[in-house]
Order: structure tokens, then C-alpha cells, then sequence
């Protein structure tokens, strides 16, 4: 895959978010896992967030989510920091590792990415003025499995793949970003070499 398609430099970050819901405009991440990757898509840093759940711009909260994810509601509220406070800190660790400007375009790396990005991309407009950091075009394993190797949930393509896997552990967003990762590298390694160099 080209890290330079037209002049502008593609990069890429494995991500997971957990959310208080599945309402796209009405729901808020309230943890994620990011792995932020250089040109030739190699690990640099990784972190997570726990955000503060804030009813006063967010108000669909889901059981059933809290559920899977085991975060209740009392915790999410106070667990972390401010979603203000996150997505300046995410902002920051964007352009420390790829500056920002026209030249250079961010992408997400993950199980149902695009619904990652717009959960993502619904708070940056609700607490910032600026354009949001992430492109909306992501890596989305789950495509990208089925095309590959006939897989497309998280679980089945880890398996398949001979990824580790600890069910126990799953939905814990630092522990699926880095499930996303290791995926990512192995569905990477089957794309034909000559796909990637006209990538």
C-alpha cells in the first residue's frame, strides 16, 4: 500500500472506540485505543482513552452496549477525561507523529471503521470548529477480510488468521485495537504485491 497516492502522504492508526450506543449522531465514544503507525506502517505509540460520558450533548445511552463493553453508566461519566480534553489530546499525537496541513491524510484502521470514524467525527463537530483530523476513508477489516480470505467478523478472521484471541478480553478497546493491528498485518501480507504498488 502507498504511503504517497497524488502528492499527498497517507498514513494510518489502528483504532478502536467503545460507545454509549449505536445512534450515530446521538451516541458518544466513551473509550477508544489508538496505534499510531509510521510511512512504512510500523508501530510507533499506542494509548487509550477513557472518556467522560456527557449527557448534555449526548443523551442515547444503550444497555445492552454497556453490556458488552462492561462500562456502566455511573462510571462512564467520570471514568477519564472530558471529551474536549480528548480530542485535543488526540490532535496533538496526530501532528506530532504526522504534522498536519493539505499534504497529509489520516486514516482509521479497523473492524467497522467507518461507523468508528463517524462516532469520531460527530464529536469533533459538536466540540471543535476546526475540520476534523481523520480521513473519512478507512481501512475496514471486515471487507477486507471477506474479499481475502471469506471472514468477515473480528473473531472468525483472528481465528482464521491464527491471530490470539481471548473472547474474555474482547471489547475492551485497547485490547481490539491491538486484535485490529495484528489482523491488519496478516490480511496486509495476502494483498497481491502488484495490488500494493498500484495502491
Amino acid at each position: 500500500m502507498s504511503n504517497n497516492q497524488e502528492g499527498v502522504k497517507q498514513f494510518f492508526v489502528a483504532f478502536d472506540g467503545e460507545m454509549s450506543g449505536l445512534h450515530l449522531y446521538d451516541s458518544q465514544m466513551i473509550s477508544c485505543g489508538a496505534i499510531f503507525l509510521d510511512a512504512d506502517q510500523n508501530e510507533i505509540e499506542r494509548c487509550e482513552w477513557l472518556i467522560n460520558y456527557d449527557q448534555t450533548q449526548f443523551s442515547h445511552w444503550d444497555e445492552e452496549s454497556a453490556l458488552i463493553h462492561r462500562i456502566p453508566l455511573d462510571q462512564a461519566r467520570t471514568h477519564g477525561i472530558q471529551v474536549e480534553g480528548f480530542l485535543n489530546e488526540f490532535h496533538k499525537k496526530i501532528v506530532k507523529h504526522y504534522g498536519w496541513g493539505q499534504g497529509q491524510r489520516v486514516h482509521f484502521i479497523g473492524a467497522n471503521a467507518y461507523f468508528d470514524f463517524l462516532i469520531f467525527e460527530n464529536m469533533w463537530r459538536k466540540y471543535r470548529s476546526d475540520p476534523c483530523i481523520i480521513s473519512y476513508r478507512t481501512v475496514d477489516l471486515s471487507s477486507l477480510g471477506f474479499l481475502l480470505v471469506g471472514s468477515a467478523g473480528l473473531s472468525s478472521l483472528a481465528k482464521k488468521l491464527g491471530v490470539p484471541l481471548d473472547e474474555e478480553k474482547k471489547h475492551n478497546a485497547m485490547y481490539d485495537t491491538n486484535l485490529h493491528f495484528e489482523v491488519y498485518k496478516k490480511l496486509k501480507a495476502l494483498v497481491p504485491k502488484s495490488a500494493e504498488e498500484n495502491s
